[in-house]
């Protein structure tokens, strides 16, 4: 039995099994060029008719959607590579174009992906700002800090300290690992709280210091 289209023999490795059963004289080779020029041509009406059973199926589509990636992770990897490397410009003005319209969408992303994987971001991040890309954005992120932020410190710079804003002008100087020990934002207040208070222990402990020296 021959295939309908290219006459070739139509055999177990060539011809789908559920085809076979139906007596579709097609082969898979030829089937393959058929789907390609249909999706080529079809392409809006199938993103549609995708993302609609997509929506009413999430969990059915996110399921076959894994199985795919285990079962052809490194394939799927090397396609992936190749399509960026062949389309790089445009694939990064569209990422562009798409994280202006969905902020966010794409904020959200981000915060999911660096939960997940902590200590993978945290690494990529400071391999990131030892990039000219990277050194220049901590450069424009600290100007635009100084600009927002005032400065009134409440004790001296010393030796490995940072200075901490405690709100949006008062600065005292702690030692730089415990500036690091807690993340936190004066601008939205997540954690202030906490390292305001080791701030200010510092601060008293530091006071404390100095009139024990004027006492003796």
């Amino acid at each position: 039995m021959n295939c309908s289209k290219c006459n070739s023999e139509l055999t177990d490795k060539n011809w789908y099994p559920s085809w076979k059963k139906k007596n579709i004289k097609i082969c898979i080779p030829c089937e393959c060029i058929r789907a390609k020029k249909y999706n080529e041509t079809h392409k809006d009406e199938l993103r549609t008719y995708h993302r609609e059973r997509r929506q009413k199926n999430p969990e059915k589509y996110n399921l076959y959607g894994r199985n795919l990636y285990k079962l052809n992770r490194e394939s799927i990897l090397l396609k992936q590579k190749k399509r960026y490397e062949n389309n790089k410009e445009e694939l990064i003005l569209k990422a562009r174009e798409y994280r202006k319209t969905h902020k966010t969408e794409s904020s959200n992303a981000v915060k999911k992906y660096q939960d997940k994987h902590v200590e993978k971001a945290y690494n990529d991040w400071k391999k990131w700002i030892k990039t000219p890309n990277g050194r220049d954005y901590i450069r424009k992120k600290r100007s635009r800090r100084r600009r927002t932020l005032g400065f009134s410190p409440l004790n001296s710079w010393f030796k490995d300290s940072n200075g901490h804003h405690i709100n949006l002008i008062d600065v005292i100087y702690i030692p730089k690992d415990m500036n690091k020990e807690v993340f936190h934002n004066v601008k939205t207040g997540k954690n202030m709280e906490i390292i305001n208070t080791m701030a200010y222990f510092f601060l008293l402990m530091q006071n404390i210091d100095k009139i024990r020296g004027l006492i003796k």
